[in-house]
């Protein structure tokens, strides 16, 4: 909990990475979702700016190792893309 107020805030619809500590991983990814009121208050595009923003950092700070490179016969640029 310090951890996220050490940010200084994160807008609605907003995402954070910070350190994981003492959970079973490097980082974690704070988000904060609207308030759901009615729907019409720009909620659903403040939910996917959340999610578009999550995967933003995901794609970042998280990388894949080349799976069955060479039983593939593929190129790591390939596998890369």
């Amino acid at each position: 909990m310090f951890v996220c107020r050490a940010l200084g805030g994160c807008r609605t619809g907003d995402a954070r990475i910070t350190g994981a500590h003492r959970l079973p991983a490097r980082y974690v990814i704070h988000a904060v979702g609207p308030v759901w009121h009615d729907g019409e208050h720009g909620e659903p595009d403040l939910l996917a700016g959340c999610y578009r923003r999550v995967l933003e950092l995901a794609h970042e700070h998280v990388i894949f190792a080349c799976f069955d490179a060479a039983m593939l016969r593929l190129y790591e640029s390939e596998l890369a893309r």
